[in-house]
């Protein structure tokens, strides 16, 4: 079976992943606008951040690391359009994020089909406008799917440093967007069933470890605990 990507399948991934900057020159939103409100709805907290001001957030029911990030890059650029841009050219790696992932479970499969699988995610509305308005799914499902590959070595390779870096990075992705917390119990299912109760204790003290700082979060902005779906934080 080939290991090698067909040039044919190669230029149809950066086709469509390209293609993000048409949606961002025309300023389209397939998720019939959602996307873009969230990103103008939220951009006075990544403003306020940038300063260092976190009064808003009293009032917010977001996790603070996705606009941490842009606060950042707003503090360095102080424009919108460049945030974009960055934000653009990291959701263009997430299609080949999800390609490793499948490469490592269906290797039976083979490798162009799985890339061709994966390059059609560049035609799923909501994907391309969470990208093209930097909208917290895209740093979350990053983050996620960059775990996912960690894990999966643990599970091959049984390295313990591989499965410490794919909690810290999941951790990441909660911190992103709140529901990716229920991966935790996934991660604890699956070392529980393959391993020994001494290793399933000490990962799980490591996730106990790595929910501190969500946990002192709720406590300081409890209206965070709640699950938010691209809503106006105010």
């Amino acid at each position: 079976m080939t290991n090698k990507i067909e040039i044919k399948f190669i230029v149809l991934y950066l086709i469509l992943s390209l293609s993000l900057f048409l949606d961002f020159y025309f300023e389209i939103d397939f998720s019939n606008g959602g996307s873009k409100m969230d990103f103008n709805g939220t951009f006075p907290l990544v403003v306020d951040l940038s300063e260092l001001r976190t009064n808003r957030w009293a009032h917010s029911v977001h996790f603070p690391l996705h606009y941490s990030i842009l606060a950042i890059l707003y503090k360095i650029f102080h424009f919108q359009e460049i945030i974009r841009i960055i934000y653009i050219i990291i959701g263009m790696s997430i299609p080949y994020l999800f390609f490793l992932n499948l490469k490592k479970v269906y290797f039976e499969i083979n490798i162009n089909k799985l890339f061709f699988f994966s390059s059609l995610i560049f035609l799923l509305p909501f994907f391309r406008s969470s990208i093209v308005w930097a909208n917290s799914a895209t740093t979350g499902l990053f983050f996620y799917l960059l775990a996912t590959i960690f894990l999966i070595n643990y599970l091959e390779k049984k390295k313990t440093s591989q499965m410490i870096s794919s909690i810290l990075i999941l951790s990441l992705a909660v911190y992103s967007v709140q529901y990716y917390a229920a991966f935790f119990l996934i991660y604890l299912f699956l070392i529980f069933r393959k391993f020994k109760f001494q290793t399933f204790l000490v990962f799980f003290l490591i996730c106990i470890i790595s929910s501190i700082p969500g946990f002192l979060f709720f406590k300081i902005f409890p209206n965070t605990s709640e699950i938010p779906f691209a809503n106006n934080p105010f």
